[in-house]
């Protein structure tokens, strides 16, 4: 041991651990490793490891530790603010993690982004106000995460791969692994898209109308009535008593020597009776309609 004139006492250990206990009451381990710990008068601690670690614990019993790449974690002795903090972890880049008492882990991005993890889910808020919860482990019914935009819009992924987004005015619109898109309006009415293009539309009052590849649309209502729209424009009406009745959207010159036919029915006895592009109507014989 060594006293010096100002008060301050040096011990030297056999390990090559060093003591220097100032008149202030300061008091400065070395270790032979080259850790250093100091122990304040007020109650503070400092320990620099090796490593360039340095622990500082405060007076009020937070304990922070520095890195050398220098993030700051700071544990506090007594849970902080309304969402009860316990730990704080300040990175380089500015990303801030803190940790609650209830179990709650908090992320704060440089980018405004911030990430929640909670017991069961983690939920990310993006800076344009978008939240994303992920499921961890997924919901019984499969749902594994909910997208909620700003303007109201709710997106939810299931396991399987299916997709629901529903919108503001309730409209929703269910993407299934296939590629099957069905959209179910307000009102009831859905729209089915399927993975070869075929559009199926239902309506409640029992309507349902088919739009193919080809532009060509079939629309049957609930009466029974069918009208096939083709890709040339013509329509062809059929009605559940066997009545048919075709629209040329070009006038047809096949039917009867010159006449520009625009319309033909055939009534279920078998009688046809066509209209010109002037609005004359004419009854067909059965060797005109075979020729």
């Amino acid at each position: 041991m060594y006293r010096y004139e100002s008060g301050k006492k040096l011990y030297k250990m056999r390990d090559g651990t060093q003591l220097v206990i100032g008149k202030s009451g300061l008091k400065t381990q070395t270790n032979p490793d080259g850790k250093r710990i100091q122990l304040f008068p007020d109650g503070r601690k400092t320990t620099v490891n090796p490593d360039g670690t340095k622990v500082e614990k405060m007076k009020n019993g937070d304990i922070v530790t520095t890195r050398t790449d220098n993030t700051v974690i700071t544990v506090f002795a007594t849970p902080q603010g309304e969402n009860q903090i316990i730990k704080r972890t300040q990175h380089p880049d500015k990303t801030i993690i803190e940790s609650h008492k209830d179990g709650l882990k908090t992320a704060y991005f440089p980018d405004g982004t911030k990430v929640e993890t909670h017991k069961g889910s983690k939920v990310t808020i993006l800076t344009d106000g978008t939240e994303i919860t992920d499921y961890m482990p997924v919901k019984d019914n499969g749902l594994k995460k909910v997208t909620k935009f700003k303007d109201g819009v709710k997106v939810e992924t299931f396991e399987d791969g299916r997709d629901l987004q529903t919108d503001t005015d309730g409209t929703t619109i269910e993407t299934k692994p296939d590629g099957t898109r069905i959209q179910t309006f307000e009102d009831g009415a859905t729209l089915t898209t399927q993975p070869d293009g075929i559009k199926v539309q239902k309506f409640t009052d029992g309507m349902v109308i088919t739009i193919y590849k080809d532009n060509r649309k079939v629309q049957k209502n609930k009466d029974g009535v069918i009208v096939e729209t083709l890709p040339s424009g013509d329509k062809i009406t059929k009605h559940p008593d066997g009545d048919v009745i075709e629209h040329y959207m070009k006038p047809r010159t096949d039917i009867m020597d010159g006449r520009k036919i625009v319309m033909k029915e055939t009534k279920p006895d078998g009688t046809i009776v066509v209209t010109d592009d002037t609005g004359e109507m004419d009854v067909l014989i059965e060797e005109e309609s075979k020729n």
